[in-house]
């Protein structure tokens, strides 16, 4: 799932941050957090109706699939965004401080969750075994929570596979800033060119590949949306594009389609796109009750799932994860934040 990059360069120069950015994350992370409670997440699946889930009949329900979708479409545009004002500024783009960034914003948290989850697997009534939490653990630390066909020697008890988000974005992260680079400037492989042939070649992939695949790898054309969104500005005043994300977004938050196809992948990415240019245009997603989730999303995406896990209800786990979110970014995310950086930046 996406978090946010100052929109300055990659040092973090000091650049006034979007609040209805800040509210769009906010709101997406709030349309993952009901999903999960709804239906309630494994092993235990428990939440407020989970029938609602599996038949896919209202409610939100759909909040999962919306939600990453507007994460992916969030991060292309921010990191799009960034590279082109480094460049703009610097006339290069300084990819050690780039992901050094990456790393002092993402790390913390992560390994923070993991620590937390070795402890509650040791804990449980029926513990895990030792190999399941070196396997979860080593996947969510190395981004490769969804390369679940390559790493099928390596067990693993599912209980950080909800990392499987930030595994495809880091992903994008080593390739997408060296393909800008070597196509900023360039009369036919330009940077927009390439993300038309990354959306067309996820397309054609994702028409042949198993479902998982498709699910938890081949999403590549909402953050390449996002990409263009971030290279072509003038993209984000149409009204009727706007008007266009709000209905797509609704209609698979309420009634998602039950298996979600590869048409599904992309109307949904697209509702997303509109979306973004719907909250870049208007005031209500800059409200503080969404910028205060936005700005907690990353580590509330990460502990409701664990917390859930436990088949603690949602009633009591979701107060929970909030208060834990909050407490581990304003007095332990921030610390490992580079100075030069205005505010939260989770990606």
């Amino acid at each position: 799932m996406d978090r946010q990059l100052p929109l300055g360069s990659a040092a973090g120069t000091a650049n006034p941050r979007i609040p209805q950015l800040d509210g769009l994350r906010g709101v997406a992370v709030l349309m993952v957090v009901w999903a999960h409670s709804l239906g309630g997440v494994f092993p235990s699946n428990v939440g407020w109706w989970p029938a609602a889930w599996g038949w896919g009949i209202g409610l939100g329900s759909g909040g999962g699939y919306v939600g990453v979708q507007l994460f992916f479409v969030l991060s292309g545009f921010l990191i799009t965004r960034l590279l082109q004002r480094e460049l703009a500024a610097t006339g290069r783009i300084r990819f050690s401080t780039f992901y050094l960034c990456r790393i002092r914003r993402l790390y913390p948290a992560l390994m923070l969750t993991s620590g937390a989850y070795v402890c509650l697997a040791l804990a449980l009534p029926v513990p895990h075994s030792l190999g399941e939490i070196e396997g979860a653990v080593f996947r969510a630390l190395t981004y490769t929570t969804n390369l679940h066909d390559w790493l099928h020697g390596i067990p693993d008890s599912l209980w950080l596979s909800h990392t499987w988000t930030l595994a495809v974005e880091e992903q994008f992260y080593l390739v997408w800033p060296l393909l800008f680079v070597l196509t900023a400037g360039r009369c036919y492989a330009t940077p927009s060119r390439i993300a038309g042939l990354v959306i067309g070649l996820t397309l054609l992939f994702r028409a042949v590949a198993p479902a998982h695949i498709s699910y938890e790898i081949l999403r590549f054309d909402a953050l390449m949306l996002g990409c263009l969104m971030g290279l072509h500005p003038k993209w984000r005043t149409g009204k009727i594009l706007q008007g266009t994300g709000i209905g797509v977004v609704l209609v698979y938050l309420l009634f998602p389609p039950q298996p979600f196809s590869s048409r599904d992948y992309l109307l949904s990415a697209i509702g997303a796109a509109g979306f973004l240019q719907h909250a870049l245009a208007t005031n209500w997603m800059s409200s503080r009750v969404l910028c205060y989730f936005g700005r907690i999303s990353y580590g509330l995406y990460l502990w409701h799932m664990l917390i859930l896990r436990t088949g603690l209800h949602p009633i009591c786990g979701i107060p929970l994860a909030v208060g834990i979110s909050h407490l581990s970014f304003y007095h332990f995310e921030v610390r490992f934040m580079l100075k030069r950086e205005t505010g939260p930046s989770p990606v």
